[in-house]
Formats: structure tokens, sequence, C-alpha cells
């Protein structure tokens, strides 16, 4: 793919929706960060919020190689937007009739991952508060 589209020295993949893209502009350092720790082959296919409110306390960002398709691997990156470490899981399993997973959990300060999958991913994330409750629990595939 010829797409030279980037935001912050991040490459943007050509399927990257509008919110991602704005996302991705209005946080350049954290986007640019993740990009780096998933390396150059990759593009910013998806970044998100969470949770789904007024309160933001983590971004997820996913990457492709390609992508989003069976033989595309995502590499996937929970970014933690909160003052505080916090406990965090970020799992990404393929979709196949024998599933493989890779996990990032622990408590983080910056961010969990990262994690990488190919064959269609579903990705996970998972973020506590300080009493344990769950502050994120959000589920998302990348398939096309």
């Amino acid at each position: 793919m010829a797409d030279k589209q980037s935001i912050a020295g991040a490459p943007i993949a050509a399927e990257a929706n509008a919110k991602t893209k704005a996302i991705a502009a209005a946080n350049p350092a954290a986007t640019q960060a993740a990009a780096t720790v998933c390396g150059s082959s990759y593009k910013l296919i998806h970044a998100e919020r969470l949770p789904e409110r007024a309160i933001r306390w983590g971004t997820l960002f996913a990457f492709s190689n390609g992508g989003v398709g069976p033989n595309d691997t995502i590499c996937a990156i929970f970014d933690n937007n909160t003052d505080v470490a916090r406990h965090m899981k970020l799992q990404i399993c393929n979709n196949s009739t024998s599933p493989r997973c890779q996990t990032d959990e622990g408590v983080f300060k910056q961010y969990a991952g990262p994690v990488r999958m190919d064959d269609c991913p579903v990705i996970t994330a998972v973020m506590l508060t300080a009493d344990g409750s769950m502050a994120i629990n959000a589920r998302r595939d990348f398939c096309r």
C-alpha cells in the first residue's frame, strides 16, 4: 500500500477512520510512542479512548503490518492515561479453531503491551481501579 499519511511521525493506515485520526492528532506523543513500540513496519488502524464516557482512563492503539485480514498481524498497545500505576491486562487472541493468545498483564504506569497476533485477532483491554473494581473491560475484533 502506498499510503504515506502520518500524524506526529506515526504512520496511519488507509483503513483508519476519522475518529482514530482525530485521537492520534490530539495525542501525538502517545501515538508516536505506541508506534515506536510496535515497530516501523506497522501503521495505525485503530485508536479508541476507554472507557466510552467522559472520563478517559486509557487509550487502545492497534497497528497493522498490512491491513485487517487474516494474513495481517495486529500489534496492540493499551496506554494508561491516569497519573498513577494501574493493574492492566492487554490480551490478543487469534480467531481460529486452535486459538493462540498473547497477554501482557501487571501494574503499569505507562502502558500494557505490545502484544501481537495474526488471523483476525480479538483484543481485550482491562484496567482496574485502586480498589480492584473494573474501570475498563473492552473487547474489539480486527478483521474485514
